[in-house]
């Protein structure tokens, strides 16, 4: 198993939307930047692959965009980990795009739960290692504070 580097204090982070894209939708985007503010006081940088935030409405219609993250992330040599905004239901229709090459070869956290799993499958299956762990908007956003223990173990 390909085991991913520690993050340091300005690593940056990738945030996507492999399952669901509701992350981008106005009465979500409150939640999200409050996210990215919390990995930001931990001194990470966040961005937001190109497609995530296009809303649930594009992502559902566009897998191939979905894995068009996933593969970008992975090859982003400035991204050092890549977290889920959010689980869902439909992550397996992006297995025809992702580049198991570019994954393999790119070893990085990969963080994200609920229909995320599918995806930590195809890692293993790659021989990375992953973390089962919190996702941006359902774990290290709720409110009214990011639950210590999930911090703690996210630290």
């Amino acid at each position: 198993m390909k085991k991913p580097n520690k993050l340091q204090r300005g690593d940056t982070i990738a945030t996507i939307s492999p399952s669901w894209g509701c992350a981008g939708t106005p009465r979500v985007i409150w939640q999200y930047k409050l996210g990215c503010e919390r990995l930001k006081k931990l001194g990470l940088n966040v961005i937001a692959a190109p497609n995530s935030m296009k809303g649930t409405a594009y992502l559902d219609q566009n897998p191939q965009a979905r894995a068009e993250d996933i593969n970008w992330a992975f090859e982003n040599k400035d991204v050092k980990a890549i977290i889920s905004n959010i689980g869902g239901n439909d992550s397996a229709r992006l297995f025809p795009y992702l580049s198991k090459n570019i994954i393999k070869n790119n070893p990085k956290i990969f963080c994200g739960y609920s229909d995320v799993m599918s995806l930590h499958l195809f890692c293993y299956r790659l021989g990375l290692m992953t973390f089962y762990g919190d996702n941006l908007l359902t774990t290290i956003a709720e409110n009214p504070r990011w639950h210590p223990y999930s911090e703690y173990w996210f630290k």
